[in-house]
């Protein structure tokens, strides 16, 4: 009869995640009855595993911010190593591999979210902490989103590697950030930590979230999640799949196997949808269909908010509620930028007379002339003679 073989699940139990992985480690350990498990690392106090002599583990499953810690339960007979949610910038010990999540289908699964939705302003906040699984989730992100035209505006928050970030100067610049943002915006953070900074930016800031911001992590801590206010959705990873796949890789590196050459990854699950991407009264969906019908018929100086609203099939007090939740602004002075923006192109591009580009962009021609030297600070004769760029 073969000696058992001792597996150490050595763990940083602070990540609420942890139980799941913990729980696919041993989902796969059923199947080897010449295995036995030993749970370990930072247990709560009276839970933890004491051990009154150095033990001799074959196979450890470690991860979650305990990599350090490995190098104290390792010893010489330790055959393999499988680390879950690695930084490939950290050391490697001999005999160890690691397994990620799919960082690049987190991206991709926001992006064809948030597209679903309708937006057309994206962001994406990195952690300040280094890590691959930030960029690329990014990069995903950004490269999904350019397939369809779009381009995501991206907070680096990145400090150099062994600094800390200052914690002031970074809400002072997401601050910005988040106010510069064109609305509504879907935003993904890079996790569930990020995303609630982000959050407590847009109520310190008065922007409104989901109608203003809709806002995405990554993890779907419950705790943080729920906690939150409005709750936060979140991308769920599927940590029990990551737990089931290192033991495998474990199981075959302790029969000799060479560790994998490329970086094993586990699946991403679901999108866990809960208020801060919530639409149910709407809004955006009101405004942005408000907005397609002005940019069709801006040239109809006949044009009113209560034709607008009557094309959308809402009340005109929807339409306003609308407006002020998902852009910030009313739909009055949506449709005078619209006009304004197209009098500034047919100014740079043509040598229609006045009159007549009021008449194309539905303005009486004194109330343009007005208008514009009101939005702008220059007369359209002056605009015109200097081709100014204006925003």
């Amino acid at each position: 009869m073969e000696k058992p073989l001792e597996i150490l699940v050595h763990l940083d139990w602070r990540h609420v995640t942890v139980r799941d992985i913990c729980a696919g480690v041993l989902r796969y350990a059923v199947s080897k009855p010449g295995w036995n498990v030993t749970i370990g690392g930072n247990l709560p106090p009276g839970n933890g595993t004491v051990f009154r002599r150095r033990p001799k583990f074959d196979g450890i499953v470690s991860g979650y911010g305990s990599f350090r810690a490995l190098r104290g339960v390792r010893t010489e007979s330790t055959r393999a190593i499988v680390f879950l949610c690695g930084n490939e910038r950290e050391p490697r010990l001999s005999g160890m591999a690691d397994i990620r999540s799919d960082d690049a289908a987190v991206g991709r699964m926001a992006a064809e979210f948030f597209r679903k939705r309708g937006f057309s302003s994206f962001g994406f906040v990195e952690t300040p902490a280094e890590g691959d699984w930030s960029t690329e989730r990014r990069a995903a992100f950004c490269e999904r989103l350019a397939r369809d035209g779009a381009v995501a505006r991206v907070f680096g928050s990145l400090v150099p590697s062994g600094g800390k970030p200052d914690v002031g100067i970074l809400r002072k610049r997401l601050s910005a950030w988040v106010k510069a943002l064109p609305k509504p915006a879907a935003v993904l953070a890079a996790n569930d930590l990020m995303a609630r900074s982000v959050l407590d930016i847009c109520v310190q800031c008065g922007v409104s979230v989901p109608d203003q911001v809709s806002l995405l992590g990554v993890d779907n801590d419950f705790c943080i999640c729920e906690g939150s206010r409005p709750a936060l959705s979140s991308i769920a990873l599927d940590f029990s799949d990551g737990g089931f796949k290192a033991a495998e890789m474990l199981d075959a590196m302790m029969r000799g196997g060479e560790r994998p050459a490329e970086t094993v990854r586990y699946g991403v699950r679901e999108i866990v949808e809960r208020e801060s991407t919530d639409d149910s009264h709407g809004f955006r969906r009101t405004a942005r269909l408000a907005l397609d019908y002005m940019r069709n018929n801006y040239g109809w100086r006949e044009l009113r908010i209560g034709d607008v609203a009557a094309a959308v099939h809402c009340s005109r007090s929807h339409l306003e509620k609308s407006f002020r939740a998902a852009n910030g602004t009313s739909p009055a002075d949506a449709l005078r930028e619209i006009r304004l923006a197209h009098v500034c192109d047919l100014l740079r591009s043509t040598g229609k007379p006045i009159d007549r580009i009021a008449a194309l962009c539905g303005f009486a021609p004194l109330h343009l002339m007005t208008a514009f030297r009101r939005r702008y600070g220059v007369t359209m004769g002056a605009f015109r003679r200097n081709r100014i760029l204006l925003r």
